[in-house]
């Protein structure tokens, strides 16, 4: 899946009122020989790469509020 499908999943979650995290290792994850097993396990090709893995659930806390924005701060070329 590409970054930019991973990034909408992501604002999806956030607006159904999920907690979701980026995870960054599908390419070491899917080397390893557990992974590997998974792959054949699911019927996918040992040679297809992941990007990322998304974790989802529930927030144990409030959002932070976030950092008002610096005005004037973004510069056009």
């Amino acid at each position: 899946m590409k970054k930019e499908a991973m990034e909408v999943l992501l604002n999806a979650a956030y607006a159904v009122g999920l907690g979701s995290c980026w995870i960054h290792r599908c390419k070491e994850m899917f080397s390893l020989p557990e992974g590997k097993a998974l792959l054949k396990e699911w019927g996918l090709d040992e040679n297809l790469r992941g990007v990322c893995s998304i974790a989802l659930g529930y927030a144990d806390c409030e959002h932070p509020t976030p950092v008002p924005r610096k005005e004037n701060y973004i510069i056009k070329l």
